[in-house]
């Protein structure tokens, strides 16, 4: 599901500095995803403590922040010129 989570922010990203004519750069698509997955993390954080009383840990964070940046990495090749 990360996967598709980062690859997903990535293409939505690139699509949107390519439709106001920017060059689509591989750190412009990581900054994107970083802050989404971060953004996320806090509230998988948040809802596991409040709703679940339990955390998953940080490697399951971890893991997470992975999978979404394969998914970022994957999306960059398809949206580059």
């Amino acid at each position: 599901m990360h996967i598709l989570g980062g690859f997903g922010v990535a293409a939505l990203a690139g699509s949107i500095l390519s439709y106001n004519g920017m060059n689509i750069s591989y750190w412009k698509l990581f900054i994107a995803f970083i802050v989404v997955a971060i953004a996320w993390e806090i509230y998988e954080y948040i809802h596991d403590i409040l709703i679940a009383r339990m955390w998953n840990g940080w490697f399951d964070t971890t893991k997470d922040i992975i999978d979404g940046y394969i998914g970022m990495s994957i999306a960059y090749f398809f949206t580059r010129k």
